[in-house]
């Protein structure tokens, strides 16, 4: 079983965050093979620490989610992204547009 990572942290934050914008078919795409392998096992065979209590009960939902496995080389921006995300304190933060940074993987993730 998986230790809880950032990217876990991340990824139960964006659930939380899709779910109130009322989205009902989700793609989650992550780079971790450990963190995809677990959350697509069955919910009730889960390990029960706190964070993944929290994405049991939001599996539960009226939803359709599906946690699907991509190369970090292929998904630079995604990456960035989320070691943003578990770096911030905010629940929240919106990105009006990208950074210098970010803008240059976008580049890259076209290429």
């Amino acid at each position: 079983m998986m230790q809880v990572s950032s990217m876990t942290v991340v990824m139960q934050r964006g659930l939380v965050l899709t779910w109130e914008c009322g989205l009902k078919e989700i793609i989650c795409e992550s780079d971790s093979l450990d963190a995809i392998s677990t959350l697509n096992l069955p919910v009730d065979t889960l390990e029960h620490c706190d964070l993944f209590q929290k994405i049991q009960e939001l599996l539960l939902l009226s939803w359709t989610v599906h946690f699907v496995f991509v190369h970090r080389d292929g998904n630079l921006v995604a990456d960035w992204l989320v070691k943003r995300g578990a770096w911030d304190n905010n629940d929240y933060s919106e990105l009006l547009e990208p950074c210098a940074e970010l803008f240059h993987l976008l580049h890259c993730d076209l290429a």
